[in-house]
């Protein structure tokens, strides 16, 4: 664990290691890996944020990070999972099975705010598949025990 204030790093070497746990792939969606991935902390840590005044106007406070943790013991190796950058900001600060529930409910979030979405529906262009969220981990080490 990185010493108090400090944040962990990773070597390319262990970089490449994460990169590698699910066969290349995102952890949570499956979706193969390039250049631009992310390395997510599965049960989230919680940076530290303060306002601080930016300037004159309308908007004169923003929110920046102050470096530190809410839980700094989760800046462990073993609580990282390779991701791709679309499943690393939806899940955000997402505990699992929040973002998991969240997940589930996202077609009728869909279906309630966008009539776009309804009418690809009636059209064909979407179908609907509700039931339960497997994420792609779950599936890949199920296979792997096998």
């Amino acid at each position: 664990m990185p010493a108090q204030g400090e944040r962990m790093k990773l070597s390319s070497k262990e970089r490449e290691a994460l990169k590698q746990m699910f066969g290349g792939r995102c952890a949570y969606c499956g979706w193969k890996l390039d250049t631009r991935w992310c390395a997510d902390h599965v049960a989230p840590i919680y940076r530290k944020m303060k306002l601080v005044k930016a300037g004159t106007g309308e908007y004169t406070h923003k929110l920046v990070a102050t470096g530190e943790l809410y839980h700094p013991e989760r800046d462990t190796k073993d609580n990282l999972f390779p991701c791709c950058a679309a499943c690393n900001i939806h899940k955000s600060s997402l505990a699992l099975e929040t973002w998991r529930s969240q997940l589930e409910d996202i077609i009728g979030i869909l279906r309630r705010g966008y009539p776009t979405f309804r009418h690809a529906v009636r059209f064909g262009q979407v179908i609907e598949r509700p039931g339960p969220i497997v994420f792609f981990f779950e599936q890949y080490r199920k296979q792997t025990q096998a």
